[in-house]
């Protein structure tokens, strides 16, 4: 009996081209198993006004000055409590403020004495953290996968 067999050169090929799908299916699975996404629910809205103004920052330097968040969104408020994701952000610590911009001018108002006169909140449920020394009273953990996080709004 006759057996016809593939040529040499196009099996080696075949078994190549095999290999490299298999470790790009792989990597694949490897990747989305460790993509980190954060639920935020944000609950204590008493007015229907305005913007949310959220932030995510991964270190203290960029918190103590407000800039280069990690994520950040701008939500209108429809709604007595919001339920908002962010997706791809790298597994870590970081810390979340987040302020009901009721006139909607883009800034947290406050008082004379320097108290916000819009509602806020931070991770850890903070109430005036200050400064480097603030970012570590506010740290959150983020695994890999699904996280879910609340913040309660201070008036």
């Amino acid at each position: 009996m006759l057996t016809i067999c593939p040529p040499p050169k196009r099996l080696f090929r075949l078994f190549f081209q095999l290999f490299f799908s298999f470790l790009l299916v792989a990597s694949g699975a490897r990747a989305s198993e460790e993509s980190t996404s954060l639920e935020l629910r944000i609950s204590n809205i008493k007015s229907l006004e305005g913007n949310m103004a959220i932030a995510i920052f991964a270190d203290g330097l960029n918190f103590q000055k407000m800039r280069n968040p990690t994520g950040k969104k701008l939500i209108q408020v429809e709604e007595y409590e919001i339920v908002t994701t962010f997706d791809d952000i790298p597994a870590g610590t970081y810390a979340i403020t987040i302020f009901q911009d009721l006139n909607e001018n883009g800034d947290l108002d406050k008082n004379f004495f320097g108290n916000p006169k819009e509602p806020y909140g931070f991770s850890n449920g903070a109430k005036r953290p200050l400064g480097l020394k603030g970012f570590s009273h506010l740290n959150i953990e983020l695994q890999p996968g699904a996280n879910t996080y609340n913040i309660v709004l201070r008036h």
